[in-house]
């Protein structure tokens, strides 16, 4: 199956509930709780691809955090949303 089938979305933050589960050769992850979840399957390979990507988006969102003075908020943005935009196989940035 390739693709995303459904628009869903959910904030991540310190209280969000997550959770975890190995069955045969997929992660199930659980983001939320039961009753107004957002449920992910990945495989080892779409895995190391969210790793990837969460890794480079820890590392833009600590610069920012630091007060990089070379770039403001407005640039910032920018160049997340540019970031983002290079991704293979990642959606256009509106």
């Amino acid at each position: 199956m390739d693709g995303i089938q459904v628009d869903a979305w959910a904030r991540l933050d310190a209280n969000c509930p997550m959770k975890v589960e190995v069955v045969a050769d997929e992660a199930q992850f659980e983001l939320g709780h039961r009753d107004s979840s957002l449920c992910l399957i990945a495989e080892e390979d779409g895995l190391v691809k969210l790793v990837t990507i969460a890794e480079q988006a820890l590392e833009q969102l600590r610069t920012v955090q630091e007060g990089d003075a070379a770039t403001d908020a407005g640039s910032s943005a920018d160049t997340a949303t540019k970031n983002l935009a290079s991704i293979p196989d990642h959606p256009p940035v509106p």
